[in-house]
């Protein structure tokens, strides 16, 4: 799969910023796991507690290891911004949360 280029998803964040916030969008977390060691899952949910619970149910990983919820005021829209599914990254788990993770969360949840 071809990413895209940077101008694009520039343009795109910049278009997503300026809409105007749905009705339909409200309080809400992002959340952070690390899959197994090596794949990061980055999202959203309205309701913490379940989507964990979904998370544990669908995916029978045991080596799966959570991070600290950021709280948002607009889910739908701090998730589109941080939204990266599933990636992985090069680098001791710590510091791939301390300065790459985390910080995007945070930028995230000031929109």
């Amino acid at each position: 799969m071809t990413r895209r280029p940077t101008y694009r998803l520039r343009k795109l964040y910049t278009r997503q910023r300026l809409r105007i916030i749905s009705p339909s969008d409200g309080r809400g977390w992002l959340y952070a796991y690390l899959d197994g060691g090596v794949e990061w899952k980055i999202g959203m949910s309205k309701d913490l507690v379940r989507r964990r619970h979904d998370w544990e149910k669908r995916c029978l990983c045991r080596n799966r290891k959570w991070f600290p919820p950021v709280p948002v005021a607009n889910r739908r829209r701090a998730g589109y911004r941080v939204h990266i599914e599933k990636f992985t990254f090069t680098g001791h788990w710590r510091l791939v949360w301390r300065e790459i993770v985390k910080p995007a969360l945070q930028r995230a949840a000031t929109i």
